[in-house]
């Protein structure tokens, strides 16, 4: 699977938000188990290595030919959603990743890509 930049901070946010309305709302044997899982998940997210993410600028200096150089190798794919016979889900074109919410993605959750008609 390919490498993807994401923010880790804002990962371990919402993992946390997330615990708390779970272990709020529901009760019962299992929510201990469940806390612990999320416990686990969270020191994971903490514990991940880092990527050095290159921008565009740091091409342009690396290559020193311009932006068409810098715009091949970092520019986000672009891809769109595609209609299969018989489903309500929709594929990735560049990866093949299903999704019934489609509608609601501007942007592959598997591979990165910008779907057409997407937000910035």
């Amino acid at each position: 699977m390919e490498q993807r930049p994401i923010d880790a901070n804002a990962l371990r946010e919402r993992l946390l938000v997330l615990r708390y309305n779970i272990t709020n709302i529901k009760s019962g044997p299992d929510i201990q188990c469940i806390k612990d899982i999320f416990d686990i998940c969270l020191t994971e997210v903490s514990n991940a290595p880092t990527v050095e993410v290159k921008t565009i600028a740091d091409c342009i200096i690396a290559y020193g030919d311009g932006h068409e150089t810098a715009k091949r190798l970092y520019e986000r794919p672009q891809g769109e959603w595609e209609e299969y016979a018989c489903s309500d889900e929709r594929g990735c074109s560049l990866c093949g990743y299903m999704s019934r919410f489609y509608f609601e993605q501007h942007f592959c959750p598997n591979c990165g890509a910008k779907m057409k008609g997407g937000a910035e």
